[in-house]
């Protein structure tokens, strides 16, 4: 018999959604709830009434054939579904119950959660939907996320899963009966993260992320359940009939708009219902409002909206404050309505609240050198307090000096103007005018509050010198972190220069694009792009197709798309263009070398080694012919090129580069200067690749040893224990990698130096877990690299190659010989005719598994591939990767009959890894 829903088909979704809502309710308060629905939410009302109070619904044709809610009626405590006794109930929502169950047959004796869909749900796609979140929940195995222990349908028919039993807590509930710091809070966000990431790197997304589905356990332990509604990625063969109504099952208060919509959903999805359960967390209120809302609408800030009594905090306005800032800018990221200005990834997201809770700078937030340098005031306030005081005098000066180049014709006037606001500034801190503290106790920052009160009394109508102070003064507030001060400057300084030069002036043009540049500096791609789109026609109007103020728009456009998917060929173009505007002026300006090293930038990572070199002598040499090119510009341009020509193949000029780098550094700057850490870290790798291992140790063992230091950059430290981590790997020292490498992992989730890292300490753990027999553990760590290298491209990089032939050479290894035999084939199409070390890798693995399946000349032919290939191979690689092309050859030549010729390649395959220490 066909069984139908309580209310409207195309009203299931709200239904489903309200029907949640009222259940976690008490039974006493559903009919005060139901007069509160307003709008869509309203028209549910007699449908919603009928199934709380248990009544049959009289519209719904034969669903008067089953009571609305059939599993309540018809379950009690002591019966039996599948091998489980129920227990008690202990949750219930629109797509079913959840019982807390005893196992009563033989097997593992634990309590679960049994889940079971409601009667009127059992229909062909319903029982479709509850098979897919077991098989959804079963491919998950993270510590975060409860467990599937089993599916099954029990002897009534009705299907069931019996997941982990979470004896916890919603996480509202705990941070709130506990009163947790801020930190804490945030730190289980982190967790949530860290779960959402994991599912989401198996194109898994939850969709329905909410605080009664987040659990915290007596220990504190997160736990992420129900994938119910979760939908698969990219999967060819999932029956959207199964996902597209589900995707406005989600609760709305946590939905994100396109989730509202119906639109497609993707990982950003999940990462707005984070958001909104942390500003829940944060502020013990909901970001938007309990009534229907539009997709649309912005959440208002936390700092405005903490409710102290309802976050459990007794701190009154201290929450307030406390919220201010990064937090606040984390959040609205999250909570942005448009999905490419949210986090890109659950891992960005989770190291932004790290770097929060660390003190240091976030992604979120456009942050500016003071801002920068106002994390490390914090810990050093005396020092920083006589610096803010020096840098306030000298600043304002400073901002004299600049007007008077600027309008030479009113240098005297301008001169007075700022000497009397500075003398004005520091006679209203005499320390013998009477004042509440102490002579010798005046704070740098009463300075800035005395001239910031001064500024529309102080300059006698000259509004440029008081536009000029007003940034100035935003700027050291900024530095001090005293967010609400700077962007109040920052207003008045915005709405003073349009009314000194209008909105759509030259001026305030090229302040613009100034500022998109500050924007990219610091991280923040979306709101650079969203810059620059606004200006893109009018600085093309203003200026012309071929102007300057034209390239360094395509410049900041370069840079600005360095995070977006597919767009590398748009930067190139872009790059280029800026390159050729520069190029043509007389004489050329300071950006037309910028221009030339983003490009080498993006050719570095475009895999076309020669054009990079190219584009990094081109700026170096227009650096030199500026005529202010210094020794530190010498040293990096040398790093670049070094890195370009050890790409090429030309290890002798590479070496000798880095080592000129190096010790320019240390003579200039001193042993223990970043360029000389960054000179030495990339020439022991050099050498450990050139099979000069003593020495490579040596330096490795020296920089980890100064990484120790407390005063170490972490981009820096987390650099040189990934490539040091890497290199013990290559030399079958993997016990000694682990440690070093989880503390790189560690490292870079709180301070990548680029988004390669995470892939690259994934794939040494991998490989460094698989030399220790650990295989379970390897399987999925070079499995995640292989994908995300394949995600950030370009394809045919030997990078992305290496990381397809390790995974391969583990699929083989494990058994799963056609899996890898497809890769290494799909490897060697890829490269097409570039030879490369992964290339050769590849065929001496196709190689040995035509041994495997007795096809000898098959095995003949790749092996001689191999060797070919590896002997043409243009790049330099690790002289390891000799070693596994040389003993297929070998076992290849030995299957033939040709003893002599095995004999060889055996020899060096020997010799080599007694040389080189390689595997």
């Amino acid at each position: 018999m066909a069984v139908t829903l309580p209310c409207p088909v195309e009203l299931w979704p709200l239904f489903s959604t309200l029907l949640d809502e009222a259940l976690a309710l008490p039974a006493t308060s559903h009919e005060a709830w139901l007069t509160t629905l307003e709008g869509d939410r309203a028209t549910l009302r007699p449908w919603l009434e009928r199934v709380l109070a248990g009544a049959a619904a009289q519209a719904t044709g034969n669903f008067l054939d089953t009571p609305a809610l059939l599993t309540d009626a018809s379950l009690e405590a002591g019966d039996a579904v599948g091998p489980f006794r129920l227990v008690r109930r202990i949750g219930e929502g629109g797509m079913g119950e959840v019982w807390l169950a005893d196992r009563a047959e033989d097997g593992p004796q634990r309590q679960v959660a049994l889940k079971l869909p409601h009667a009127f749900l059992l229909g062909a796609e319903a029982r479709m939907r509850f098979q897919r979140e077991r098989d959804v929940v079963a491919g998950l195995a993270h510590p975060n996320i409860a467990q599937l222990y089993e599916a099954g349908v029990s002897s009534s028919n009705v299907p069931y899963l019996a997941l982990e039993y979470v004896d916890g807590t919603p996480i509202t509930d705990w941070c709130r009966e506990r009163s947790l710091p801020i930190g804490q809070r945030v730190a289980l966000a982190e967790d949530i993260l860290d779960a959402l990431g994991y599912a989401h790197r198996r194109l898994i997304v939850h969709r329905d992320i909410k605080p009664s589905n987040i659990l915290v356990t007596p220990d504190g332990q997160v736990k992420l359940l129900d994938f119910g509604i979760a939908k698969l990625l990219g999967d060819p063969t999932e029956n959207g009939g199964l996902t597209q109504p589900a995707a406005r099952l989600a609760t709305p208060d946590y939905a994100a708009p396109e989730q509202l919509h119906g639109e497609p959903v993707t990982v950003s999805t999940d990462l707005f219902a984070v958001g909104a359960v942390l500003f829940e967390v944060v502020t013990g209120a909901r970001p938007f409002s309990n009534t229907w809302r539009s997709p649309d609408s912005e959440a208002p800030l936390a700092s405005t909206r903490a409710d102290p009594k309802a976050a459990g905090s007794p701190l009154g306005a201290r929450l307030a404050r406390a919220l201010r800032g990064d937090l606040d800018a984390i959040l609205a990221k999250a909570l942005a309505p448009d999905p490419a200005h949210r986090y890109p990834s659950a891992d960005a997201y989770a190291r932004d609240l790290a770097r929060y809770r660390a003190g240091l700078p976030v992604s979120a937030r456009r942050v500016g050198l003071f801002t920068r340098l106002g994390k490390f005031m914090r810990r050093q306030r005396l020092a920083s307090a006589l610096a803010a005081a020096c840098v306030l005098a000298v600043t304002i000066g400073v901002g004299g000096v600049l007007w008077q180049a600027d309008r030479a014709e009113r240098a005297a006037a301008r001169a007075n103007v700022i000497k009397d606001f500075l003398i004005g500034v520091f006679q209203a801190n005499d320390p013998r005018a009477p004042r509440d503290k102490p002579p010798g106790e005046v704070t740098a920052k009463e300075l800035l509050d005395t001239a910031t009160a001064s500024l529309d009394t102080g300059f006698d109508g000259d509004l440029e010198s008081k536009l000029e102070i007003t940034g100035k003064l935003s700027d050291l507030y900024e530095f001090m972190e005293d967010a609400p001060r700077a962007e109040n400057l920052e207003a008045r300084r915005i709405d003073l220069a349009r009314r000194l030069y209008g909105p759509n002036s030259p001026v305030v043009l090229r302040a613009i694009l100034d500022q998109a540049w500050g924007d990219v500096g610091f991280d923040d791609y979306a709101k650079a792009k969203t810059v620059l789109a606004a200006v893109r026609d009018r600085i093309t109007a203003t200026f012309g197709d071929h102007s300057h103020e034209r390239g360094v728009w395509l410049m900041d456009q370069a840079y600005a798309l360095t995070t977006t998917p597919g767009a590398r060929e748009e930067r190139q173009r872009d790059a280029s263009q800026a390159a050729g505007i520069f190029a043509a002026e007389t004489p050329r300006p300071e950006d037309y070398p910028t221009a030339e090293n983003i490009l080498g930038r993006i050719e570095m990572e475009s895999n076309r080694f020669p054009e990079a070199l190219k584009a990094i002598e081109t700026a170096a040499a227009a650096d030199r012919a500026l005529g202010e090119f210094d020794a530190v510009e010498e040293m990096i341009y040398k790093i670049s090129s070094a890195k370009a020509l050890q790409n090429l193949g030309r290890p002798d000029e590479s070496e000798r580069l880095y080592r000129v780098a190096a010790a320019a550094a240390e003579r200039t700057m001193g042993r223990n200067s970043s360029m000389r850490f960054q000179a030495m870290m990339r020439l022991a790798d050099l050498l450990r690749q050139r099979g000069k291992r003593i020495e490579a140790d040596r330096i490795f063992q020296s920089l980890d040893s100064q990484a120790a230091r407390t005063d170490t950059p972490p981009g820096e430290a987390m650099l040189v224990k990934e490539t040091y981590g890497t290199a013990l790997v290559a030399e079958d020292r993997p016990a000694a990698a682990l440690p070093i490498l989880r503390a790189a992992l560690e490292l870079a989730k709180v301070q990548p130096n680029d988004v390669a890292d995470l892939p690259r300490i994934q794939q040494a753990l991998g490989e460094a877990e698989e030399q220790l027999g650990h295989r379970a553990t390897a399987g999925p760590l070079l499995a995640v690299a292989r994908t995300e290298w394949m995600t950030e491209g370009p394809q045919s990089a030997p990078w992305v190659l290496d990381a397809r032939e390790r995974w391969a050479r583990y699929e083989m290894t494990s058994g799963w010989a056609a899996i890898a035999a497809s890769e290494c084939q799909a490897i060697v199409r890829t490269a097409g005719r570039t030879p490369s070390a992964p290339v050769a890798l590849a065929q001496a693995d196709l190689a040995r598994m035509a041994l495997m399946r007795g096809d000898v000349g098959a095995a003949q032919d790749e092996s001689a591939a191999a060797v070919n290939t590896i002997n043409a191979a243009t790049e330099l690689y690790d002289v390891g990767s000799w070693i596994p092309v040389w003993r297929a050859r070998a076992l290849v030549l030995a299957a033939e009959g040709d003893r002599a010729g095995a004999k060889i390649f055996a020899m060096r395959a020997t010799d080599a890894a007694r040389r080189y220490g390689a595997h």
